[in-house]
């Protein structure tokens, strides 16, 4: 059920305007607030956050529209996590720490769909096929009990359909991934250690020679590991953070990218 809209927010809707999801700051996890939480109201046109101060009775507002953001980012912790959004005509970022992470991740599938031109566009007329699918995008993907491999094909026949797009089709694989168990039968096992191969920049694909810490192409931290991940400005495939170029479309991030 969507959370009850703050009346100051309430008041600055437009008339067709409507609050598709609230996140809100936690109250108990680390970086929450026990008072005066920090939210940030995802609208249909665009996304605004509220920082609550001196106990309710001052507040900081910022409004963002979908075609300002260039940079969202969810950067997870072992209990939350936090949503990043870095507009471009303003110095203002929004930081939304201790967030639920399934409502993390919600937000940033509405807001990428916000920027792609998919919310509050006008209504048209299509085949009745079309308006089922369209119907049923707008439904949580659930899953039962089983393999998580059989539960990427699931997903995978989604993308296919266009029941979801290729942004939600990543999210929702990388969370699956992290609950995969590789199993090593006793056969691989007891098959030689196949030669190492030099290692590849997971950036630039340069070859890194052996126990090397960074990329003698990209200079990037071969060892470092995140969670904080951006948007390619090309074709809004994630990324790391700290990648000098995109994964998908090997475009060279511009260096006001973070």
């Amino acid at each position: 059920m969507l959370e009850k809209v703050d009346p100051e927010i309430a008041g600055m809707l437009m008339s067709d305007e409507q609050v598709l999801l609230v996140a809100s700051q936690s109250k108990t996890a680390p970086g929450g607030a026990l008072s005066s939480q920090n939210r940030i109201y995802i609208t249909s046109n665009r996304v605004l956050f509220k920082k609550p101060g001196m106990f309710g009775l001052k507040a900081k507002i910022i409004d963002v529209s979908f075609d300002d953001i260039s940079t969202i980012m969810l950067k997870r912790g072992l209990f939350s996590t936090e949503i990043y959004l870095k507009p471009r005509s303003s110095p203002h970022k929004i930081e939304l720490p201790a967030v639920d992470k399934k409502v993390a991740i919600h937000a940033s599938m509405l807001i990428q769909r916000g920027m792609r031109g998919e919310l509050g566009q006008p209504k048209r007329k299509v085949y009745a096929p079309q308006k089922r699918m369209e119907t049923r995008r707008q439904e949580p993907v659930q899953f039962s009990a089983g393999d998580p491999a059989e539960k990427i094909e699931k997903i995978a026949a989604m993308k296919a359909q266009g029941i979801i797009s290729e942004q939600e089709f990543q999210v929702l694989k990388e969370e699956l991934m992290f609950s995969i168990k590789p199993e090593v039968s006793r056969e691989v096992l007891a098959q030689p250690a196949a030669e190492p191969k030099p290692p590849g920049c997971r950036y630039c694909n340069a070859t890194v020679p052996d126990k090397s810490k960074f990329c003698p192409q990209c200079g990037k931290d071969l060892l470092a590991e995140s969670n904080i991940w951006k948007m390619c400005p090309a074709c809004d495939t994630l990324t790391t953070s700290d990648a000098v170029f995109c994964v998908a479309c090997k475009t060279k991030f511009p260096e006001t990218l973070s």
